[in-house]
C-alpha cells in the first residue's frame, strides 16, 4: 500500500469532526441583598417577571440566557459553581429552593404564571409561589452580601482530529520520500 492509499484510507476512517471548548469571561455581578440594587425598583414598582440566574444576567448584561454561566462564589473563572441566589415569594428564610443555599443557575419558579407578585394579583395566599434571581423582598441576608456573578460563555474551536491525522500521515509520506531520495 503506497502513501496515497494510506492518505485516502485515513480520510475515510477518520472524518474531520470539529470540536470546541468553552471559555468564560467575567462580565459583572448583582447583589440581591443591596436595597439600592437592580431589584428594588423592579419589586416595588411593578410586577416583575421571574428570572433564572442566567436570564437575569441576560437582562442586565445583554445577550441570551444560554450565553451565561452563574456563580455564587466569586468573580474568578475557577470558582464557577453554576448556581444562583434567588429569593422566594412569602418565604422569609429561603435564598434557594432548598432553603439553605443557592439554586441551580437555570432555576426559577412562577406557580401562578403572573410574575413575582402573582399571589397579590390573584388575591390568593400562596406561600413559596415564586422564586427569582433578580428580585428580592426578604434580604438583606444576615450572612452578608448575596451576590450572583455572571460569566459570558464563548466557544473556541479546536483543531479537528481528522485533519491532524491526515497531516501526520502526509508528514510520514514526505519523510519516506526524503529517505528514498537520500
Amino acid at each position: 500500500m503506497n502513501i496515497k492509499h494510506l492518505f485516502l484510507a485515513g480520510l475515510l476512517m477518520f472524518p474531520a469532526i470539529e470540536a470546541s471548548a468553552a471559555t468564560y469571561t467575567y462580565v459583572g455581578s448583582w447583589d440581591l441583598s443591596d436595597p439600592n440594587g437592580y431589584s428594588t425598583d423592579l419589586v416595588w414598582t411593578a410586577n416583575p417577571e421571574v428570572y433564572t440566574g442566567q436570564e437575569a444576567a441576560a437582562y442586565l448584561f445583554g445577550g441570551d440566557a444560554s450565553d451565561y454561566a452563574i456563580s455564587t462564589v466569586s468573580d474568578q473563572v475557577a470558582d464557577i459553581n453554576y448556581s444562583a441566589w434567588v429569593d422566594g415569594w412569602g418565604d422569609p428564610y429561603t435564598y434557594g429552593p432548598s432553603g439553605t443555599g443557592p439554586a441551580a443557575e437555570d432555576f426559577s419558579l412562577d406557580s401562578t404564571g403572573l410574575g413575582y407578585n402573582g399571589c397579590l394579583i390573584a388575591g390568593t395566599d400562596c406561600y413559596q409561589s415564586a422564586y427569582s434571581a433578580l428580585v428580592y423582598d426578604h434580604f438583606p441576608y444576615e450572612g452578608g452580601p448575596v451576590i450572583n456573578y455572571a460569566f459570558r460563555i464563548s466557544e473556541v474551536p479546536l483543531p479537528a482530529g481528522g485533519v491532524l491525522l491526515v497531516s501526520g500521515i502526509a508528514g510520514l509520506g514526505a519523510l519516506k520520500r526524503r529517505r528514498k531520495a537520500a
